[in-house]
């Protein structure tokens, strides 16, 4: 079975659109096999790449470092690395490591790593641009390109960046369009949902399903939640939605869980929760083992 991993933004979709007043969808049924925190230190927004058996993870800026990064041979612990992937931001973005968020990091075919990130552009330092980074090594450090690879600034800006890398060997790269940078009150700036957001996905090639993982509601609530979309009909779908979370508030005692990445042959995700209820000032590494089944996604042990 061939398996991809992509994560997308479908800007103005409704069909994996929600609103914080819709009604939660059930609890999943199955028996959580959910490990961790894999770190004491925060690791928000965690991407996963496994490079020749080494499980490699890259967070949102933290303890100073503009992409703190950990590794292991098992995604059942972490090692923190305390070595910084980017550590030079480039020239158009504000230099301030707390406005650098959700790192993604793909392989090519001729071995070099490419880094997409999210910074805030010296032309506003309240939206934010995509960029790109490269390097030979998978830690770093990563070499920026001198100009954003995506900055709609009258569009309110672009984050959650993440490349894929698909079975013909075509390269996407999909960003969010980020309405939260407008504010319309409430959680997340744009709780009122006056102002157009979509959603993150992660997606996964089954052939021929494809699975799309995706993060919803405001990240900082208790309502922020991990879910999934299936779509038989290609890439672009239509896409139709789970009646189930796969992870939520509650969950083996999880708090907030989201910002998920998978792993490239979909075995494994790993995601972030809060370690204090509705308090994200510390967002710690989680992971879990997921089987796919046709349009069905459960949690599974994965060691």
């Amino acid at each position: 079975m061939s398996l991809s991993i992509l994560s997308l933004l479908m800007a103005g979709s409704t069909l994996l659109q929600f609103t914080a007043s819709a009604p939660a969808p059930p609890a999943p049924s199955q028996q959580s096999t959910v490990t961790g925190p894999l770190l004491q230190q925060s690791f928000a927004d965690p991407a996963l790449i496994d490079v020749n058996g080494t499980y490699y993870t890259f967070a949102t800026s933290g303890d100073g470092m503009n992409f703190p990064m950990a590794s292991s041979s098992s995604l059942g612990n972490m090692k923190w690395l305390n070595q910084d992937a980017m550590p030079t931001l480039p020239a158009w973005a504000v230099s301030n490591a707390t406005f650098v968020w959700a790192p993604n990091v793909i392989q090519f075919a001729n071995g070099n790593f490419v880094l997409y990130f999210s910074a805030a552009s010296n032309q506003d330092k309240d939206r934010h641009c995509v960029g790109v980074a490269t390097s030979n090594i998978v830690t770093g450090p990563y070499t920026p390109q001198s100009s954003p690879f995506a900055c709609p600034l009258d569009q309110h800006g672009a984050i959650d960046p993440a490349g894929f890398i698909d079975n013909d060997s075509k390269v996407y790269v999909v960003y969010k369009v980020d309405g939260n940078s407008l504010g319309g009150g409430g959680p997340c700036g744009n709780q009122d949902g006056s102002h157009a957001t979509p959603h993150m996905l992660q997606e996964i090639l089954t052939a021929p399903t494809y699975v799309l993982f995706f993060s919803n509601q405001c990240y900082n609530g208790a309502l922020y939640n991990t879910s999934y979309a299936t779509s038989t009909n290609g890439v672009t779908g239509p896409y139709k939605k789970t009646n189930e979370l796969l992870l939520l508030t509650g969950l083996d005692g999880l708090n907030s869980p989201g910002g998920t990445d998978v792993l490239a042959d979909g075995s494994a995700i790993v995601f972030h929760e809060d370690q204090q209820p509705s308090n994200s000032d510390v967002r710690q590494m989680y992971s879990t083992g997921i089987q796919i089944d046709g349009t069905s996604v459960s949690l599974v042990s994965h060691f």
